[in-house]
């Protein structure tokens, strides 16, 4: 064809560009979005999941942890949760006859897998009897640490490992789907020495998760814990003014960034009409200046459909042309947010969509 029917190099480039630029910015916020709020929690019907926290507006805090007994008389006093479960951030060194090395870890009560409603990728979850003092030198490792440190041994489960001086057993491989609250090495029991001062009133340093019976609604829940925790601060003086709450696990999963997100994929939506605005008005231009050449095809017996197919052949090579560069450009932006965003939860998991 002459010349004048090609795309100038410019105009090409900036269609792409534009192109680019407003699908790929699109496909990666959504990606995160999508990730983030969006895709469900990994735990089975994890709508029944709830975060549950110890309030008290007289002592100033509204959303705060709880303390180990609190915890205990909430599980077995409770009428409306089918699982009730505890566990907190602890580092632990490994030492013996591995290289020394600081793990990532949590403590849980024994229910705490249950009360999710995972499975491990080997051997088993804790049982109720090593959530005792003398039971509880057990772990369960992570996959990643797993294969990291010992090449995916199948044969790992009894072996033995010398946490902050303890001969630990492990007894379970969680899989690496598996993700709560940040990414873990190892889970251990939670148990307390008899007389330790941290098992006792005064000490909040407790998170919950708690599972909702079948058919019982948030608010019933809260009043049931809140009668508990009324009959707790009735032997216990400390305990006066402090209540409970519940808020979806999803809420407190995800934080204060879910009307952050919303409002940034509201603005590179803005962004894609607007590269649409642009990208139009470049093929206006462009088509304004072809109308000698349009007219000679027709005067040559080109029919109006073979116009028309000339227009689409145009468009679709110009669409996958910029298809292109906005998945290559999505790739690299979401692979930029995972490297510096290491406060957005759940980012660990986000994938371009």
């Amino acid at each position: 064809p002459p010349r004048s029917t090609l795309f100038p190099y410019t105009t090409l480039f900036r269609s792409i560009l534009t192109l680019a630029l407003g699908i790929g910015a699109n496909t990666a916020v959504f990606s995160i979005v999508n990730g983030v709020l969006l895709r469900p929690l990994p735990y089975r019907d994890p709508a029944r999941l709830m975060y549950i926290y110890s309030s008290s507006p007289e002592r100033g805090f509204q959303v705060g942890p709880t303390s180990p007994p609190d915890f205990r008389e909430m599980r077995d006093r409770n009428r409306t949760l089918t699982s009730l479960s505890a566990y907190f951030n602890s580092a632990s060194n490994l030492s013996g006859d591995f290289q020394a090395e600081r793990l990532s870890g949590m403590v849980v009560s024994t229910e705490f897998f249950d009360t999710l409603g995972v499975r491990p990728l080997l051997g088993r979850t804790f049982r109720a009897s090593e959530g005792v003092w003398g039971s509880h030198r057990v772990v369960i490792l992570g996959e990643s640490f797993w294969r990291a440190r010992f090449g995916g041994r199948q044969d790992i489960l009894g072996s033995v490992l010398r946490l902050d001086g303890d001969v630990c057993m492990v007894i379970g491989v969680m899989p690496a789907s598996f993700y709560f609250m940040g990414e873990q090495q190892l889970w251990a029991p939670m148990a307390f020495k008899p007389g330790d001062n941290f098992d006792s009133h005064n000490n909040y340093f407790l998170s919950m998760v708690g599972r909702l019976n079948p058919g019982v609604t948030r608010e019933r829940a809260g009043a049931d814990l809140n009668a508990v925790m009324a009959g707790i601060a009735a032997r216990q003086p400390e305990n006066k003014g402090i209540g409970a709450g519940l808020i979806p696990f999803t809420e407190q999963v995800v934080g204060d960034v879910r009307r952050s997100l919303w409002v940034l994929l509201a603005a590179v939506g803005f962004v894609l009409l607007i590269c649409c605005v642009n990208l139009s008005s470049l093929l206006l231009s462009r088509d304004a200046a072809r109308k000698k050449e349009f007219a000679l095809r027709a005067a040559l017996g080109a029919s109006r459909a073979r116009l028309l197919r000339q227009f689409l052949t145009e468009n679709l090579m110009l669409a996958l042309l910029g298809g292109c560069a906005a998945v290559g450009l999505a790739y690299a932006a979401v692979a930029q947010v995972r490297r510096l965003s290491v406060d957005l939860p759940r980012i660990e998991h986000v994938g371009v969509d």
